[in-house]
């Protein structure tokens, strides 16, 4: 099999896509070793642009040309701007760069991780030739939700954390942060990307690395194929799934799949279908927002734990396990109920004159006398759920997620607020004053291996603030396994704890996290454990 897509001539030492290299490699070390889905893309696109490959990533021909060999800014005539390309969950930059060199036109980059789409930027400004053509989807956030008329579903801390399929969809209500009223569930970030489709002057390109769940794939398209001339998706061979070509043929026509190199390759969707044939309309709109934002799965979850209802759970396609409850948050939730007592009144909401609440209490961490948490944090809240069961089973402490999807945040908004399926949820609760919980759940969209404090002013999170941090930290980036994250995330939760306040962790037990947990807090005990998953906990001393 040949090394590369594209014939020797275009790879010389002298050639265009070397001097790209050369750039390339001041940033990324090695490249392109450790970047074969950015190399891929790099050297797809450029010989498209020369004439040397037609749309399915092969020879045209000695001549070097063919009817489908064309890019889509020539199609589109010589004098035509050149049309907007649209990268999505890059995870460090190189697909951005590697899109910018290929003279393309501007590029807009966006990630449900903002932690990625930082880690992405930094990258694209160390590249000065090409990073003023390279932007990012955050700003247009907040267009998105003018055009709305509505608050972001997400937190304001913008540093940059963190299945099962439905039985009823429902749109959901949303609450924006402590006191907010509802407002119909929205997804910010893909409104942002909307309005950035909509913008274009020209078809766009989008190119996507290959996401985990195709429901990620799906919700991009419902948003993006209307104005998307072509749709590409690059990946590892053993990550792309039939179902990613079945989901692109649903809005397209075409769809091609490159010759494999290095174990990675392309899905190239092209001639797209007429919006009136488009996708499966399987699922409700959101209510308020463009017909081709996706409204979140929603399903009714049980659990065996006792005390705790039916909780309706929405989850957006790039919210980590769809709307139901993880069986690692369950066993601690459990825990959490059989060694922690009743809740005392949360001291840290307002007072009722408004004034800012009184400074935090240590906790008593005598164990014959277990006090509940009054402030309580979910460090990677995910869809919601762990954070509503807290809810209802210390009915009143004050809630804050934090998570660094936006996926997450706005799954986890919906969540809360739609609470048990008679209702009992965070809007009902703001509604009523006299209810024990009278504040929605803070959520945050926030990267928490951040440095405190996230954030500023009365709003800022900051060391201290809580009585009970509750994590199950992820061991996955994108399909990449890796510890360093929860070992940053268990650090961040010693910080976060007032004295006498408690880390409760569970952990797939092979991940064997718990000495980590010793070195942080000096000591831990085992609250749980089952086949798969461990439950420990330690404290700050009072």
């Amino acid at each position: 099999m040949p090394a590369s897509l594209v014939p020797d001539a275009l790879l010389s030492p002298d050639g265009l896509i070397a001097a790209r290299d050369r750039e390339l490699a001041a940033v990324f070390d090695g490249w392109p070793l450790g970047h074969p889905d950015a190399r891929l893309v790099q050297e797809y696109l450029a010989g498209r642009a020369a004439g040397a490959l037609d749309i399915s990533g092969r020879p045209t021909g000695t001549d070097g040309t063919g009817p489908t060999g064309a890019t889509i800014a020539e199609a589109s005539g010589g004098d035509a701007p050149l049309p907007l390309s649209i990268v999505l969950d890059d995870p460090d930059g190189a697909l951005a760069l590697a899109v910018a060199h290929s003279d393309s036109g501007p590029v807009l980059a966006f990630a449900d991780s903002i932690a990625a789409e930082a880690a992405a930027r930094r990258s694209v400004d160390a590249v000065a030739a090409v990073s003023d053509r390279v932007r990012s989807a955050a700003p247009l956030q907040s267009t998105a939700v003018a055009e709305r008329d509505g608050p972001a579903a997400a937190g304001d801390g913008e540093p940059g954390a963190g299945g099962g399929e439905p039985d009823a969809q429902d749109s959901g209500t949303a609450a924006s942060g402590a006191g907010a009223p509802a407002e119909p569930a929205e997804h910010p970030g893909l409104q942002a990307l909307a309005v950035a489709a909509r913008s274009a002057s020209e078809p766009c390109r989008v190119i996507l690395s290959a996401p985990k769940a195709v429901r990620v794939l799906t919700e991009y398209l419902e948003v993006l194929a209307p104005a998307a001339e072509e749709f590409l998706v690059v990946g590892r061979d053993k990550h792309m799934s039939r179902g990613l070509n079945a989901e692109l043929a649903k809005f397209y026509d075409r769809v091609d799949v490159s010759p494999g190199r290095a174990k990675s390759r392309l899905l190239i969707a092209s001639r797209p279908r007429s919006a009136a044939s488009q996708g499966t309309a399987s699922h409700a709109p959101v209510p308020g927002a463009s017909d081709r934002i996706p409204a979140p799965r929603t399903a009714a979850v049980s659990t065996r734990v006792p005390g705790i209802p039916d909780i309706r759970v929405s989850a957006f396609g790039a919210c980590f396990g769809g709307p139901t409850s993880d069986p690692g948050s369950e066993l601690l939730l459990d825990a959490v109920r059989s060694h922690l007592g009743p809740a005392a009144p949360a001291t840290d909401l307002p007072e009722a004159d408004g004034s800012p609440p009184a400074a935090a209490e240590p906790v008593p961490t005598d164990a014959d006398q277990p006090v509940a948490p009054r402030r309580i944090l979910d460090l990677g809240c995910g869809n919601g759920w762990l954070l509503a069961a807290l809810g209802a089973l210390h009915p009143g402490a004050a809630l804050t997620g934090v998570d660094v999807s936006r996926a997450a945040i706005a799954s986890a908004t919906v969540t809360c607020a739609a609470g048990t399926p008679d209702g009992n949820g965070s809007r009902a609760r703001a509604a009523d004053p006299h209810h024990s919980q009278p504040t929605c759940p803070r959520l945050l969209l926030q990267d928490a291996t951040a440095p405190l404090p996230w954030g500023a002013g009365a709003e800022a999170v900051a060391a201290g603030m809580f009585d009970l941090v509750v994590l199950n930290p992820p061991f996955h980036d994108g399909t990449t396994i890796e510890t360093g994250t929860a070992r940053t995330l268990i650090h961040r939760a010693h910080e976060l704890l007032a004295p006498g306040g408690r880390l409760v962790c569970v952990f797939n037990s092979h991940l064997r996290y718990r000495p980590i947990v010793d070195r942080v807090f000096g000591t831990s005990v085992q609250w749980a454990r089952d086949r798969r998953f461990t439950v420990v906990s330690a404290a700050v001393p009072a």
